[in-house]
């Protein structure tokens, strides 16, 4: 947890990085702050239809 904390301060030094079988598919590497603030964007999009 640590590491995955570190990786989302912009210590990559003491981050981690890890990808999965899909990796291949990727068209660029994100860091975990870009993808926590890119999902979370997306899930506060998608509620806002359901709210109005």
């Amino acid at each position: 947890m640590l590491a995955l904390y570190n990786a989302f301060k912009g210590r990559m030094e003491h981050g981690y990085a890890f990808c999965g079988s899909n990796a291949w598919r990727t068209t660029k590497i994100e860091s975990v702050r870009e993808l926590i603030s890119s999902l979370r964007e997306e899930f506060l999009n998608f509620k806002a239809k359901f709210e109005a």
